[in-house]
C-alpha cells in the first residue's frame, strides 16, 4: 500500500473519513511509531531493512563513517568485508573476509591477513590501513525515509517499505492510538486491541520466513551444512 491508502484506511476505520487534520496527525505519529516503535523497538532487523552498500574510506584508508541510514548490524559475524579477498579465495569466503571484532587497539591482534575494526560511534576505526584498492562493504539494517507531512497533496508519496510490507501493523496501532488518545471512543480496546497484535505476529511470521526462504542448503559427500545465501539486499 502507499502511504495516502493507509492514511485513508485508518480514517475510514475511525468513521472519519475526509478529515484532513486528523490525517496530518496520522502521518506524524506514523513517522515518530516508525522510528521508536518500529525500527529502535523490537522490530527492527526485518528482511525489508537489510542494507548492504560501500563504506567511503577516509584520506588515511583507517576510518569510514556508517551510513546515515543505519540502524545495526545482523547478529551474525561477518557483517564487514572486503569484496577483494572473495574475488582472491571464494572458498575461503567466510574466514578471509570476516573482521575480528576488537575492544581496543592496544590488545594483542593479528592484522597480516585481515583488518580489526571497532565501532566508535558513528565512526568505524580500522587496526590498519587498508590497502589501495580496498573497498569494504558493510552490511547492516538500516531505516526507511519518513513519510511527508503532506497528505493527498497530488503527487505520489516517496516508497517506504513499511507502507509496502507492514500495512496492517501500523494501521491497527494508529487505529488504537487515535481511538483511545485522540478520539476518546470507550471501545477502543475491543475494537483495536486485538489486532495490534495479530499484524505484529504475522509480521514476525513473515520474517522468519524470508530468513528461511534466503538460505541455501549445500551438500557435498562429506556432510550437509546450511549457510546463508545473503539475498535479498536493499542496495544503496
Amino acid at each position: 500500500m502507499t502511504r495516502d491508502g493507509v492514511v485513508a484506511l485508518i480514517l475510514a476505520r475511525l468513521r472519519r473519513s475526509g478529515d484532513t487534520a486528523l490525517a496530518a496527525s496520522i502521518i506524524s505519529e506514523m513517522n515518530l511509531f516508525q522510528q521508536m516503535g518500529a525500527e529502535r523497538g523490537d522490530m527492527g532487523q526485518l528482511w525489508f531493512l537489510l542494507r548492504y552498500s560501500e563504506l567511503t574510506l577516509s584520506s588515511d584508508r583507517r576510518q569510514a563513517d556508517l551510513p546515515n541510514d543505519f540502524l545495526s548490524f545482523p547478529q551474525e559475524d561477518g557483517c564487514l568485508f572486503l569484496p577483494a579477498a572473495i574475488d582472491a579465495d571464494p572458498s575461503a569466503m567466510v574466514e578471509a573476509t570476516r573482521f575480528q571484532p576488537m575492544q581496543s587497539f592496544t590488545g594483542q591482534l593479528d592484522t597480516s591477513s585481515g583488518a580489526g575494526w571497532s565501532l566508535q560511534g558513528s565512526t568505524i576505526n580500522f587496526a590498519r590501513q587498508l590497502n589501495v584498492g580496498d573497498t569494504p562493504v558493510i552490511i547492516y539494517y538500516g531505516g526507511e525515509p519518513l513519510n511527508e507531512s503532506a497528505y493527498l497533496s497530488g503527487g505520489q508519496p516517496a516508497a517506504n517499505a513499511w507502507m509496502v510490507n507492514a500495512p496492517d501493523w501500523f494501521i491497527a496501532e494508529m487505529c488504537h492510538l487515535f481511538a483511545q488518545d485522540y478520539l476518546k471512543y470507550a471501545d477502543a480496546d475491543d475494537r483495536f486491541g486485538s489486532r495490534k497484535m495479530e499484524a505484529k505476529a504475522r509480521l514476525i511470521t513473515m520474517n522468519t520466513l524470508q530468513e528461511e526462504g534466503a538460505r541455501t542448503r549445500v551438500l557435498n559427500s562429506y556432510y550437509l551444512r546450511t549457510r546463508s545465501s545473503r539475498g535479498g539486499f536493499t542496495v544503496s
